[in-house]
């Protein structure tokens, strides 16, 4: 799970609700009987190892603020890591179809390095 949540947390900082609804979205069927609770003791988990950080957020007037969530750079290597990691001898289906909807977000992160560089460089 933990893994799961970083590399959701690889295309963009998230708040815990609008994490598990793309979680849900990216395991499909798979991702059915995870609820909320999951989530935020994992992001809980992930902060205390210094691998997301978290910031207050201003909610709706009438709702309190929302915690955004996103990797740190040890984060960032935690899912490189990952993606690279291959479950052998009998493949692990739900970890293989994470990865591949991990994928567009490690190139999104990428090319958005490449931007800054480029800007910067001038």
């Amino acid at each position: 799970m933990q893994d799961a949540v970083l590399a959701m947390l690889a295309k963009e900082p998230s708040h815990g609700y609008r994490l598990r609804e793309r979680l849900r979205k990216a395991l499909g069927p798979l991702g059915e009987s995870m609820n909320a609770g999951q989530v935020y003791v994992t992001l809980a988990r992930l902060e205390k190892q210094g691998l997301v950080a978290s910031e207050r957020a201003g909610g709706l007037p009438d709702r309190p603020d929302r915690k955004v969530y996103a990797l740190t750079p040890a984060g960032q290597r935690r899912v490189a890591a990952w993606l690279g990691e291959v479950s052998w001898p009998k493949p692990n289906l739900a970890e293989f179809h994470l990865k591949l909807a991990a994928v567009p977000a490690r190139l999104a992160a990428r090319r958005s390095v490449a931007r800054t560089l480029s800007v910067e460089a001038g």
